[in-house]
């Protein structure tokens, strides 16, 4: 094991030299952590070997960045990811060590009523910490102290090469050989990745806490491949979900990409159209025509609301799709301005999504549903490697193109919807 200790910040960009890149770029495992978690994982008392406890923790943590990324810091964790992780007979002993290394602890279950799978109520009359008729994992609290640490070291284990392998979900038995080929045997530069990142740093684009979390999901690449679906959706996640673009530029294969613009937006009008029900013929115009976002725009900043700046006014339109998915499409919250602005804009379809609110399926579901319908049957005939990252595609052959292009085209269409595709 071998690790690369940097005092601040600057030193992260600093003190990689020739040979710890050559290193990074042998290493059969990398993982970026904190300086203090290593410093104690050297010392505290483990129930296995320490290399392949540290290791297993690691690469837990790995799982648990992503995990924050989907739901926050309050994470259920059920039984079966720790014995995954940990083994059946050494699990709770490494929820006791990360609890001692104050990365996490188990948060309780209020006391309420609770609904289990069939619609059944229940009462809880005092906290709990989990219930298996209910189907409630123990909920696990990640620590501010932890996630705010900022002095990194890159750990890295130079263990024989062993050959590529990915874990693929049972219920994704029909997925298509040449995708469950392309996952696993795409390569990625490491350390040109790094760097790339590096620079959208320096560049202002991400923050110190966003480069750390990209560096390790580059790593987390290259120690695992998997491929899974959702509980509730038929989303298809794999583990070139989580890199960033800058980062999928440093695949060893150039891949085209096609993908539709206002993608989520224009999958609504599919439903409802699909359904028969409300919609607004100026919701309809405004997505099909690209101008949804930039009707709520000056609600993130006055400023940007006539686009003098090109670069300030795209940043501001991703903050403004950023925000419509988390108070619409993903999160229906009445009192937010944005979803203000969209009953006022579009009552008709307002009051259908307020209808589904109250429903037993979330607008979400409903939404990757339809985006899964369609972007898991395509598939590139031509293209030695592809894969689909939710709303778009991925192929290494450009005449595929135009029958993709046409596919999707046609999905929509058959939804009396128009859209416009983006081609990279």
């Amino acid at each position: 094991m071998k690790t690369i200790q940097f005092n601040n910040r600057k030193a992260l960009f600093t003190q990689l030299s020739t040979k710890d890149l050559d290193f990074i770029k042998k290493a059969s495992l990398s993982y970026i952590t904190t300086e203090n978690l290593m410093s104690q994982l050297e010392i505290v008392d483990l129930p296995i070997k320490r290399e392949t406890a540290i290791k297993r923790i690691l690469t837990f943590l790995e799982y648990l960045d992503q995990k924050i990324k989907e739901v926050g810091t309050e994470i259920g964790i059920d039984k079966s990811i720790w014995v995954m992780f940990f083994t059946l007979n050494n699990y709770k002993q490494f929820q006791e060590i990360l609890s001692q290394l104050n990365i996490l602890t188990t948060v309780m279950y209020k006391k309420g009523s609770y609904q289990d799978k069939n619609g059944f109520t229940h009462i809880k009359e005092c906290d709990f910490a989990y219930d298996k008729e209910l189907g409630l994992s123990k909920i696990f609290q990640v620590h501010t102290t932890y996630l705010k640490d900022e002095n990194y070291v890159m750990v890295m284990f130079d263990d024989k090469q062993k050959k590529a392998t990915v874990n693929v979900d049972i219920r994704l038995n029909k997925l298509s050989p040449k995708f469950i080929n392309s996952i696993k045997n795409v390569k990625i530069d490491v350390p040109g990745a790094i760097q790339a990142e590096i620079n959208e740093y320096h560049k202002q684009k991400i923050s110190f806490i966003q480069l750390k979390h990209r560096i390790s999901r580059v790593f987390a690449v290259r120690n695992s491949r998997k491929i899974t679906t959702g509980n509730k959706v038929n989303r298809i996640y794999h583990s070139f979900t989580n890199l960033s673009k800058v980062s999928r530029q440093f695949f060893n294969y150039k891949f085209y990409e096609i993908d539709v613009v206002n993608c989520q937006p224009s999958l609504l009008i599919a439903y409802l159209n699909q359904n028969n029900l409300g919609i607004d013929e100026n919701y309809k115009r405004d997505c099909e025509s690209g101008t949804f976002y930039e009707r709520f725009i000056d609600l993130i900043d006055e400023k940007y609301r006539f686009g003098d700046d090109i670069i300030e006014f795209e940043q501001a339109r991703k903050e403004t799709k950023v925000s419509i998915y988390r108070n619409i499409f993903f999160g229906f919250k009445k009192a937010d301005k944005i979803n203000q602005r969209f009953k006022e804009l579009y009552p008709l379809t307002w009051t259908e999504l307020d209808k589904i609110k109250k429903s037993d399926v979330s607008l979400a579901s409903i939404l990757q549903n339809t985006e899964a319908e369609l972007f898991n049957s395509l598939f590139p005939k031509k293209s030695k490697m592809y894969f689909t990252l939710f709303d778009a595609v991925y192929y290494t052959n450009n005449e595929d193109s135009e029958e993709l292009k046409n596919k999707i085209e046609q999905f929509f269409s058959q939804r009396n919807v128009k859209v416009k595709i983006d081609k990279k």
